[in-house]
C-alpha cells in the first residue's frame, strides 16, 4: 500500500516516497535502531517538495523468499523466529517514536473516520455486514471500549520475507 519507490543499486538503496510524518518517523528509528539489531545504515534523509530521499546501505545477505530458504522451511521458521526474537529483545526505553502506540493510532483513525479518509475497499470482507461492524465508526467505538493494556516491544512494519535478509546465521531487517 506504500506510494515508496525504491531504487536499488549495488551498495546502496535509494526510497523515494511522499514526506509524511510517518518518513519521519521510520527514519528516526532506523538512526536510533542502528547498533542495536542489524540494519543498513541511513546515509542521507532528505525531504523537497513534500518528497522524502532515503539513501542507505543495501541489506546484507539474501531475502528470506529466497529459493534456498524456500526449499528449508525449518530452517527458514527458524531465522524468522529469530528475526522476530531479536526486535522483542530490544530495549525501546530510549526509542525516540512513540508512533504507533495504541492512543495514536486510535486518535489517526478518528481523524481518518471524521475526515472521510476510510479506504472500505480494502479491508477483510467480513469486518463490515451482517456477522462484523455496522461502519468503521461502530468499529472504533468497540476498539475504544475493549482497549488492552500495550506489551511494548519494537515491531517491523512489514515484517514479510521480501523485508527480511540474512546470511544464513542471522536477520537483517530491510
Amino acid at each position: 500500500m506504500s506510494e515508496s519507490q525504491v531504487y536499488i543499486f549495488e551498495k546502496y538503496v535509494l526510497k523515494v516516497q511522499p514526506a509524511t510524518a510517518e518518513t519521519d518517523n521510520e527514519y528516526k528509528i532506523l538512526k536510533w535502531i542502528y547498533g542495536k539489531c542489524p540494519t543498513p545504515t541511513i546515509l542521507e534523509y532528505i525531504k523537497q517538495d513534500g518528497v522524502a530521499f532515503t539513501l542507505m546501505t543495501k541489506a546484507e545477505g539474501k531475502m528470506l523468499c529466497d529459493e534456498e530458504y524456500m526449499k528449508n522451511p525449518h530452517r527458514l521458521v527458524k531465522l524468522i523466529a529469530e528475526g522476530l526474537k531479536l526486535l522483542w529483545n530490544t530495549d525501546i526505553s530510549e526509542c525516540p517514536c512513540t508512533y504507533s502506540r495504541l492512543d495514536e493510532r486510535l486518535q489517526a483513525a478518528r481523524e481518518n473516520i471524521k475526515n472521510g479518509r476510510v479506504d472500505m475497499d480494502n479491508v477483510e470482507p467480513e469486518t463490515f455486514g451482517p456477522n462484523g461492524f455496522a461502519n468503521p465508526s461502530e468499529l472504533l467505538k468497540w476498539l475504544e471500549e475493549n482497549k488492552l493494556v500495550e506489551d511494548l516491544v519494537l515491531t517491523h512494519g512489514d515484517f514479510c520475507l521480501p523485508n527480511i535478509f540474512t546470511d544464513g546465521k542471522k536477520s537483517q531487517h530491510s
